[in-house]
């Protein structure tokens, strides 16, 4: 049996995401209902966790969609409204590009094979200058192995992993074109 990763994925992502979303706006009544309770705003742990890992999951999307939020005027939680069908579409797309024979069939060699190097090159430096900026953050200004600043480090993090990810997926898309 073929797994089916154009509704596998936005299903277990879209679960995971509507979960993050509910814990943030409840932690959102939370805050609210402090007021100027905390002197230095809301700590990390557990009330601005579920952005970051929000943030982490889905950064493509998000970065395709909180411009349309903000012309919109829409700011959290009634943003969620925006953000939780560009993360949910973002999962379809990936599970389509992994189920997809596209990439293969194409005529246009060459291009394709000078656009994915172009692109792997390029996401990777991204990767590496985010991730070195997160590590001298890292060394700079933590404490300890696992506190809060270990969230910090996730959002100063996801955009690199992403890079890099895209980096990777270009490489093979790349190679996969390529062996044809």
């Amino acid at each position: 049996m073929r797994m089916r990763y154009k509704w596998l994925l936005p299903l277990c992502f879209g679960i995971v995401d509507a979960a993050l979303m509910l814990w943030d706006i409840h932690n959102q009544r939370v805050i609210m209902s402090m007021g100027m309770g905390w002197d230095t705003g809301a700590p990390l742990w557990p009330y601005q966790t579920p952005d970051t890992l929000l943030l982490a999951l889905n950064l493509p999307a998000y970065v395709f969609a909180i411009p349309i939020t903000r012309i919109l005027h829409l700011y959290s939680p009634i943003h969620y409204f925006v953000l939780f069908p560009a993360y949910v579409s973002w999962w379809w797309l990936a599970g389509v590009t992994i189920e997809s024979r596209l990439w293969r069939n194409s005529h246009w060699r060459w291009p394709w094979a000078i656009i994915g190097v172009l692109c792997a090159v390029g996401f990777t430096l991204a990767g590496i200058v985010v991730l070195r900026h997160a590590a001298a953050w890292w060394w700079r200004y933590s404490r300890a192995v696992f506190t809060s600043e270990f969230i910090i480090v996730l959002r100063l993090c996801a955009p690199g992993v992403w890079s890099l990810i895209f980096a990777a997926s270009a490489t093979v898309i790349t190679k996969r074109h390529w062996a044809r």
